[in-house]
């Protein structure tokens, strides 16, 4: 049964995404977690929702991979652990190539803003906890305050944004924090989600990775993860790494990419090296290229590339490595494997 119990969430918000509105909200007739599926469709400037909302509305984002994304700042967005095929202990510094989050994307308007996924600073997805904070750039400009203080109590008043079934992004209205004990009624051993705590703000597949805000704060206290009819369960904020990451001390490393022209494969002569370098906390002091042969080049100011003689090298494989270092110290690398064929 616990076996049966992580997986759900994963199965609920991974499907193959639908992008047409019309088609998702037929598929989603019979796809409702929990709730009275009274969604509330977010118009065009936040007409449809309460005033006190819309200032928030554009810190909510649709992941690619099918889950609702918040904006907490930095350019730091959160999300569900399975979102990302987290693994069941924390771990930092993952991969997210490819992922890319959709901002202010609504029925009758499209996204202001596309990020792309640059790193997963921590991410966990077990029995108690499931989430996923991770770097976006480029950064949107708007955030949700985030409630560290403690884990919310049981009948704190809630309210849930996101894009269940990939639609536009939908209102769930509100409703209130609810025990982990409930999680015994559909299924659960009694150590999973023990840590979590439970409600029924609606939901649908998609709104894996939603904000649970304070209806009364409007900052984030919970991460929503799945639900089994009648209860939705969610991981307390306050659970996750946040506090660490949202410090202002953290330095959040920068972010290196190989980019054309450099050469994928076997190459020969003049050989330009590049890469796309940025820091979404600050900026990039220097890009140190450690080239074919051993030598090594350090460029301090965009672009970030180097030219490379290939004469200077004896044939054979090689691996080039671009290292970008931040004002704070704070390094990242990236990797480029080619072959030198002089003759």
């Amino acid at each position: 049964m616990r076996r049966l119990a992580l997986l759900l969430p994963l199965i609920l918000a991974c499907s193959a995404p639908a992008d047409d509105d019309d088609a998702a909200a037929a598929a989603s007739e019979s796809g409702v977690v929990v709730g009275d599926r009274d969604f509330v469709r977010v118009m065009q400037g936040g007409a449809t929702v309460p005033e006190r909302y819309r200032p928030l509305l554009d810190a909510f984002g649709k992941l690619s991979s099918y889950c609702t994304v918040t904006h907490v700042g930095n350019g730091i967005a959160i999300a569900a652990g399975h979102c990302f095929n987290a693994p069941r202990t924390r771990a930092n510094d993952l991969p997210c190539a490819g992922y890319t989050v959709d901002w202010g994307y609504r029925r009758d308007e499209p996204a202001y803003l596309r990020s792309a996924c640059r790193i997963v600073l921590a991410a966990e997805y077990s029995v108690s906890r499931d989430y996923a904070v991770f770097v976006v750039d480029p950064v949107p400009p708007v955030k949700v305050a985030v409630d560290l203080a403690g884990r919310a109590a049981d009948g704190r008043r809630i309210t849930m944004f996101g894009h269940p079934l990939n639609r536009g992004l939908e209102w769930s209205r509100t409703c209130t924090v609810e025990p982990s004990s409930n999680l015994l009624a559909i299924g659960s051993d009694g150590t999973w989600g023990a840590g979590m705590f439970t409600h029924q703000c609606d939901s649908e597949r998609g709104s894996s990775g939603s904000a649970l805000l304070d209806d009364e704060t409007l900052a984030i206290v919970g991460i929503h993860n799945g639900g089994v009819q009648p209860w939705n369960y969610a991981t307390h904020v306050v659970d996750t790494p946040l506090a660490e990451l949202l410090d202002p001390s953290f330095n959040v490393p920068p972010v290196v990419t190989f980019t054309p022209p450099t050469p994928v494969g076997t190459a020969r002569g003049a050989i330009t090296f590049a890469v796309d370098a940025s820091d979404p906390d600050g900026h990039i002091a220097k890009v140190t290229f450690t080239l074919p042969g051993g030598a090594s080049a350090v460029v301090e100011e965009p672009p970030w590339e180097v030219r490379f003689d290939s004469t200077t090298a004896a044939d054979g494989a090689y691996t080039v490595v671009a290292t970008a270092t931040d004002a704070r110290g704070a390094e990242s690398r990236a990797q480029r494997s080619l072959r030198i064929q002089n003759l």
